[in-house]
């Protein structure tokens, strides 16, 4: 029953953001969190958190890894390994525009212009609550403020959340000279 109205308010806030101006801003229209990785990685993904298939280890290929607990309505987005400067500020969101759900992952440099002269790879993660269960559109989208090559789509599709867990190679290049994977 809970489940219902979770999903009955969120469809409710869709339409009425729907109704103002007929263009939807880009705001949230659901309560999230983010959670953003040091260099290296958030912990290590993969059996223990649910997934129903291995996914290749960390260093192999950079992953969007997802899990949806449908008792909550709860979706949380991994995207893990993302090859960017050591010296970054990072943020995440999640945001529902033209029918499409899309995670946007920016990287700005440091104090207004610092960057290193080295590379590292980091987990962004969003965790957003009143997601309906049922597949969904989904673009990960990233802006690297200083580096106009670096901005745009990373990852378009779609993810069947009914199916609960799951993951799709969003890059399947290795990455061997940044890259250590997480700990447990």
């Amino acid at each position: 029953m809970e489940r219902t109205r979770a999903v009955g308010r969120w469809l409710l806030a869709l339409a009425l953001a729907g109704a103002g101006c007929g263009q939807f801003t880009g705001e949230p229209l659901f309560p999230q969190a983010e959670r953003l990785s040091p260099c290296g990685g958030l912990e290590a993904a993969g059996q223990a958190l649910g997934l129903r298939a291995v996914p290749p280890a960390y260093c192999d290929a950079e992953l969007l890894i997802y899990w949806y607990d449908r008792d909550a309505a709860r979706l949380t987005l991994r995207d893990a390994r993302a090859l960017l400067n050591c010296c970054g500020e990072h943020h995440t969101r999640l945001s529902y525009q033209d029918g499409v759900f899309v995670m946007l992952e920016t990287d700005d440099p440091e104090f207004g212009d610092a960057r290193c002269a080295c590379m590292c790879v980091f987990d962004f993660e969003v965790i957003a609550e009143g997601i309906p269960e049922e597949p969904i559109q989904l673009r990960v989208e990233r802006v690297v403020s200083d580096w106009p090559e670096g901005t745009g789509a990373v990852w378009e599709g779609e993810l069947d959340l009914t199916l609960g867990s799951g993951f799709v190679v969003v890059d399947p290049e290795p990455e061997p000279n940044w890259c250590q994977p997480p700990e447990d």
